[in-house]
């Protein structure tokens, strides 16, 4: 007889909270304040001495399609973040655990560093509406869907959970580098 399955036989237990959805990041906000809010987009772990995140790797077709896609109404995957709290400090460090190509590939057209092309024209961000600016500024209303998890500055996360987390949600859009994840577990 099998046994009936349970969410929980699917969700591993995570040692802090995560907001599912319920966060936005502006990240208009964040290239504006950069002395308040700062991407970690490596997240080095100590213990492995090596870095979470692998290089850039999207080739410059698939940055012009997720902006396209965004102009489009496409609601993109949520970005995964660890948001850091420090004791003392007031800055807001996100450590990005899923969405770097995403985050980087937004920020990137909006500082100018590649066109769409549409009807065989190039447009950079410079060249868009301010409405189309505004959708781009965040993918989507201004703002990226987040899921973000917290820790503080008197629970630090392990470099192993972090790892578990990132390897349950990454398992969609550009594969993953085997050699990479392994890695990651020495």
């Amino acid at each position: 007889m099998k046994k009936q399955l349970k969410l929980s036989d699917f969700r591993p237990k995570l040692p802090f909270n995560i907001n599912y959805g319920m966060a936005d990041i502006e990240i208009s906000r964040v290239l504006k304040y950069p002395e308040d809010y700062q991407f970690d987009f490596d997240v080095f772990l100590p213990s492995k001495n090596k870095n979470l995140q692998r290089p850039l790797v999207w080739s410059l077709l698939q940055k012009q399609e997720l902006i396209l896609s965004i102009l489009k109404g496409v609601i993109l995957p949520p970005i995964t973040i660890l948001q850091k709290a420090e004791r003392d400090v007031k800055k807001s460090i996100y450590k990005v655990i899923d969405g770097k190509q995403r985050i980087c590939t937004i920020i990137s057209f909006i500082e100018g560093e590649f066109p769409i092309i549409v009807d065989g024209t190039e447009y950079y961000f410079g060249d868009l509406s301010k409405d189309m600016k505004f959708e781009i500024g965040g993918g989507g209303r201004g703002y990226l869907r987040s899921n973000i998890g917290y820790e503080y500055w008197n629970n630090p996360i392990s470099d192993d959970i972090l790892i578990q987390w990132f390897e349950m949600i990454n398992f969609a859009g550009t594969p993953q580098d085997k050699e990479h994840l392994e890695n990651l577990k020495k």
